[in-house]
């Protein structure tokens, strides 16, 4: 039997929320979240299975198959992906949220 994405990551989750340590957990989250968050290989290897999948299908089927909007599906596969979103500050600008030049 095949173990499912939503298994995995249920494990990881149910693995770190099982931790009795306050601190050891809370390190733990974190650790998880940014290990997903900031894993390049993640992001290649779904964009190389869109590419894959865009080459024998339609991109509303591809959205089906890995739920993802048209558009991401369109974004991967021309290359327009450009990552995380901007955080825009308390005001909801991106551009005031940068850092100022010195």
């Amino acid at each position: 039997m095949e173990t499912s994405p939503d298994d995995l990551a249920r494990a990881a989750i149910e693995q770190a929320l099982a931790i009795k340590d306050p601190a050891l957990r809370a390190r733990t989250i974190t650790r998880i979240l940014k290990a997903v968050e900031d894993d390049p290989r993640l992001k290649q290897a779904r964009e190389a299975d869109v590419r894959e999948l865009r080459q024998t299908r339609t991109g509303k089927e591809v959205s089906g198959l890995v739920e993802l909007s048209v558009g991401r599906i369109s974004h991967i596969v021309n290359g327009t992906v450009t990552g995380r979103r901007s955080k825009p500050n308390e005001k909801g600008s991106a551009e005031a949220a940068k850092p100022e030049a010195s």
